[in-house]
C-alpha cells in the first residue's frame, strides 16, 4: 500500500534494460520496444498475479517518457483510468477488468 492511493500499488523502479542501447548493440526503436513490453509486463503482473490497481513505474530518464507519450490519450479500450508522465516517472490506474474491454455498465 503507498499512502497516495486507495488500493494497493505496484512500484517498479530500478529497471536497467539500457546497456545494449547505451553500447550502441541496439537502435532507439528496439530500445523503446523493450521498455513498452517491460511496461507491459508489470500492467499484466499488476492486474493478473499481484492486483495490485495502480502502477509507479520508474524510467530511466525524463527522455524515455516519448515511449509512453500515446499511453496519455484516453479511449474506450484503454487499460488505463488514469495515465500520466511527470520526468522519468509513469503514474497510472487500471480500469475495472470489465471496463478495459469497452464494456457498458
Amino acid at each position: 500500500m503507498i499512502s497516495k492511493y486507495t488500493g494497493p500499488a505496484l512500484s517498479a523502479r530500478f529497471v536497467n534494460v539500457s546497456p545494449i542501447y547505451d553500447l550502441g548493440l541496439t537502435d532507439s526503436g528496439s530500445y523503446g520496444q523493450m521498455l513498452v513490453a517491460l511496461f507491459s509486463g508489470v500492467v499484466w503482473l499488476s492486474r493478473d498475479a499481484l492486483s495490485a490497481t495502480h502502477i509507479r513505474f520508474l524510467l530511466k530518464s525524463p527522455g524515455d517518457s516519448q515511449f509512453f507519450a500515446a499511453l496519455k490519450v484516453a479511449t474506450p479500450y484503454s487499460p488505463f483510468s488514469k495515465f500520466t508522465i511527470e520526468g522519468a516517472l509513469i503514474e497510472c490506474s487500471l480500469k475495472e477488468a470489465g471496463a478495459a474491454s469497452g464494456a457498458v455498465s
